[in-house]
């Protein structure tokens, strides 16, 4: 028999453990169980400009611009920004200009008195395009198909002045490979989960499309200029709303990008992350604050569970459903991004990272320098 402490133990434990499996299966679930509003008879896709920062980028604008260049799309231009860079960076985009009608070119030269960064290449790019609906990606990135900006521009057919992709990496080998794209497909789960449910609160600069007359009504990146990042969820979180914002998810919607082969380079790209994230809106940073105390609370309770009760089978029970539901929520969204092989690792992946992002907010804080140096 259990004491009655021990009982309002085991309510507490199944109370946690009821809101977090609702969590995975509400927030999670929107990008598994996603399918677009259809639409028949001819679509008339709007003319969009794809704009893209390239900084020191020769090898990857040879082997993943041409599949943007090459997109099955009625009309579209590729505004390409040379930021600054000191590789063969603009040889290449002049020789591929020479057999693309479509790319556009702007170049960003070094100067004693620049400060701008990747959002003012951004800026110049965006000035630059001929058209109002943009979708941004980065140079190092590859569209999984060539119907990838008609999947990404269908949410401006619906009126959304806002469309959030995915952008996935590439498979490899190797552990820190799986959880990488693991951990990013988590946070996929999250912001794509909440922009669905209407509190849009960040995108990746990999894979987002919005207007453009919403970039200059927002004053682009003023709000933040001072700030290296934020080019992608500082801007979103401040023009994304319930009303504007839509997602962009499934076979064709996703971009693939080669992730870090150093567990050190990881640290530091998370590092980076981690300095936009405290400049969230009030709004944004409350509803994260309560998704990460379920998410420790839960686990706690679990651990709990074992030291403090007779038996460990209410604690099994937990984690195994737990883990039960993030398979079952994951399973449909990973099939569609052809990433069967995270499957078993989601729920692991999820329990590093409560261990993880906690240490890399603490050596932001402690460590000298700023993780955004030489950028």
């Amino acid at each position: 028999m259990f004491s009655q402490g021990e009982i309002i133990f085991l309510a507490v434990l199944g109370g946690l453990s009821l809101l977090h499996w609702l969590y995975y299966l509400v927030v999670s679930g929107q990008i598994s169980y996603y399918r677009e509003p259809e639409m028949k008879g001819k679509i008339n896709y709007p003319p969009v400009s794809v704009v893209i920062s390239a900084r020191n980028e020769a090898e990857n604008l040879i082997e993943y611009l041409p599949a943007i260049l090459n997109q099955d799309y009625p009309e579209f231009e590729v505004v390409v920004v040379n930021d600054r860079s000191v590789d063969e960076t603009q040889e290449i985009l002049k020789a591929l200009e020479l057999r693309h009608e479509n790319l556009r070119l702007s170049l960003v030269k070094h100067t004693e008195l620049y400060w701008g960064g990747k959002k003012f290449a951004l800026t110049m790019g965006i000035k630059a395009a001929k058209y109002e609906h943009l979708v941004l990606t980065d140079a190092d990135c590859v569209p999984v198909s060539n119907q990838w900006l008609k999947a990404m521009s269908r949410g401006f057919l619906r009126q959304r002045r806002v469309i959030l992709g995915y952008g996935a990496y590439s498979k490899g080998t190797g552990l820190l490979n799986k959880l990488i794209r693991s951990e990013t497909f988590l946070i996929a789960q999250q912001y794509l989960g909440l922009a669905r449910l209407g509190l849009p609160y960040m995108g990746v600069g990999r894979n987002i499309a919005y207007r453009s007359e919403l970039f200059f009504d927002n004053k682009g990146f003023a709000s933040h200029q001072e700030v290296i990042s934020g080019d992608d969820d500082l801007f979103i979180n401040e023009v994304a709303t319930r009303k504007n914002a839509s997602i962009a998810f499934g076979k064709d919607h996703y971009t693939l990008s080669v992730p870090e082969k150093r567990f050190s380079d990881y640290l530091h790209q998370k590092r980076r992350h981690l300095t936009t994230s405290i400049r969230y809106s009030a709004g944004s940073q409350a509803a994260l604050l309560l998704i990460s105390l379920l998410h420790y609370s839960f686990y706690a309770a679990v651990g709990l569970s074992f030291m403090i009760l007779p038996f460990i089978w209410p604690g099994l029970i937990a984690i195994t459903v737990n883990t039960g539901v993030i398979i079952l929520v994951s399973y449909p969204a990973l099939r569609k991004t052809d990433s069967m092989d995270l499957l078993f690792w989601t729920p692991l992946t999820e329990w590093f990272t409560l261990l993880f992002y906690p240490f890399a907010f603490i050596w932001n804080t402690l460590i000298s320098g700023s993780p955004w140096k030489n950028f």
